[in-house]
């Protein structure tokens, strides 16, 4: 009579998962950590009931015993078997992992700040609409007694709202790009499939929900299959560059592809959308200081004050002498041949660090 299930592992491949499991977490809070800092003081103010959750690094420390408890049972288990130790780095998948690859890919940088700025992009929406709604800055109590006291917490008014969101907004934008920027090729290709995945999706519920508020449906359909053909396209250049870095191969047509793509988040609809929410804020808040990130200070202007001052620039660049155009030109050559040293400067690096590996494999 045949059992029903899975056989049972291994007792040393089932301590390797685990600790590949645990070393997923143990990673996960390590972008989260970098990403979004420690929230102990954050833990530490709130006030009332009940007990305080554990901050971020309080999380960190205790995976990272349990990763160090099951490491240490990986090497007792190894003398046990007589079997050479195999660093936990040089475990592949899925041969000492899980087999097939179920649920979701595991977090880092650019997928915790793509939620938090999915986050902070809906709540900006409906401070929005609620704003318009009220026609007040001020919200009135949205609970209160029979005596007509305020309950809870006094209402925060929509500007304040407005530009909190929007500055997290911005400076989130900042850091997405700065990653972005320090991607490769490959993790570029990457990263762009990975944003049309979302739009497709997006764009599959907008249809199914039925809220694409007079659009038709046709139209999002289209949209969706041009989407897919898109993914499907990048998916070929990504096998291409995959198996010419494996490889070693000459770059073929879809790697030549890559250097001429349009930059990441390019035409895409959640893209649009946000640079319309962005501007919708900005006219709400006009001369408002702005702050991104730590020590940057940007006054918003309305799209009206931003065209009138365009218009002041190309004005005064009329009135600039030839003498003081000959050496701005100087100066944005000299900044060009910077850049250009800074890249070749770049690839020597790389084909350092290149030979530098090659070597220790050899050795």
């Amino acid at each position: 009579m045949s059992s029903d299930g899975r056989p049972s592992l291994p007792p040393l491949e089932k301590l390797r998962r685990a600790a590949l499991r645990q070393k997923r977490r143990v990673d996960e809070l390590d972008a989260l950590l970098k990403t979004e800092g420690d929230d102990a003081d954050e833990i530490a103010q709130r006030k009332g009931p009940g007990a305080r959750p554990k901050s971020r690094s309080e999380r960190r420390e205790y995976e990272q015993a349990k990763l160090d408890f099951v490491l240490k049972e990986i090497v007792e288990q190894e003398k046990l078997e007589g079997v050479e130790h195999v660093p936990l780095d040089n475990l592949s998948i899925p041969a000492s992992a899980s087999a097939s690859p179920v649920g979701r890919p595991p977090k880092d940088e650019l997928s915790i700040l793509d939620r938090k700025l999915a986050l902070a992009k809906r709540t900006l929406e409906q401070t929005m609409d609620e704003w318009d709604r009220l026609g007040v800055e001020k919200p009135e109590p949205i609970s209160t007694t029979q005596k007509g006291k305020r309950r809870g917490r006094k209402p925060k008014p929509f500007p304040d709202r407005v530009k909190a969101l929007l500055e997290e907004i911005l400076s989130t934008k900042a850091q997405l790009s700065q990653l972005e920027s320090e991607l490769d090729g490959l993790g570029t290709l990457q990263r762009r499939r990975k944003l049309l995945r979302d739009e497709a999706r997006e764009l599959r519920k907008l249809k199914q929900t039925g809220e694409h508020q007079g659009d038709d449906v046709s139209l999002i359909q289209r949209d969706v299959e041009s989407t897919e053909k898109d993914i499907q396209s990048l998916s070929h250049k990504i096998k291409a560059e995959e198996m010419r870095l494996l490889y070693g191969n000459e770059p073929s047509d879809e790697v030549e592809v890559i250097r001429y793509l349009p930059p990441i988040s390019s035409g895409l609809k959640a893209h649009k959308e946000l640079e319309s929410l962005i501007n919708r804020a900005q006219d709400r808040l006009c001369g408002v200081d702005i702050r991104i990130g730590d020590n940057i200070f940007v006054q918003v202007k309305s799209s009206a004050e931003a065209a009138e001052s365009e218009c002041k620039t190309v004005a005064e660049i009329d009135s600039v002498s030839e003498e003081d155009v000959l050496k701005l030109k100087d100066k944005i050559d000299i900044q060009q041949r910077y850049l250009e040293l800074l890249k070749q400067k770049k690839a020597i690096q790389d084909e350092i660090t290149r030979l530098e590996q090659e070597l220790k494999e050899g050795n």
